[in-house]
């Protein structure tokens, strides 16, 4: 199956084309599932679209049971039934992500993380903490938050920076609640 990966709150579209002898496929020749058998045909959910005589299948604000594998079927008499099949996949929403670093007392670390959501109303980014304490707006060590980013910068590192760090990144998508978070840990040696 082909694989299509979509951003949570983002949007997916699916297009078919179809190549006919010359006759018009009615609204209800073409036929769409999500497998194993929900019927798309027409979509039971308001954010799921099939426009344009069903040739398409468009699907808003993302949310993770939305994943799996959608087909669609042409049903024309006369016509061998034809059926393609294409696989949707949510994308984490922390894209790329730095891995656990070990520095010695009195060097600058860097973590860089990215995230991969769909800007939106209701998409929030938590800064970063250390265990329970929240590090915004910190004087050391201090974050960077460029757009879809999170940066945690410590300088002059010592023993007590040692630790798990977490940023989350939080979203409201169709009145449905989801965080993610991520965990990093930073050893110090002397």
């Amino acid at each position: 199956n082909p694989v299509v990966y979509g951003k949570l709150g983002g949007m997916a579209k699916f297009l078919i084309k179809i190549k006919t002898a010359n006759f018009r496929l009615t609204y209800d020749q073409i036929k769409w599932t999500k497998l194993p058998n929900i019927s798309l045909s027409p979509p039971p959910f308001d954010h799921i679209k099939t426009p344009a005589y069903r040739r398409n299948l468009v699907i808003r604000q993302i949310l993770p049971d939305d994943a799996g594998v959608y087909s669609v079927r042409l049903d024309v008499d006369g016509i061998e039934d034809a059926e393609a099949t294409v696989e949707l996949r949510i994308a984490e929403p922390i894209e790329s992500a730095e891995q656990n670093k070990t520095v010695s007392v009195g060097d600058s670390v860097k973590f860089d993380l990215s995230f991969n959501v769909w800007p939106q109303p209701g998409y929030r980014m938590v800064g970063w903490s250390k265990g329970k304490k929240s590090l915004s707006p910190p004087r050391k060590p201090k974050y960077n938050t460029p757009k879809n980013r999170r940066q945690l910068i410590i300088n002059d590192v010592q023993k007590e920076d040692a630790g798990e760090y977490t940023v989350a990144v939080n979203l409201t998508i169709r009145g449905q609640e989801i965080s993610r978070k991520y965990n990093v840990y930073l050893s110090v040696t002397d």
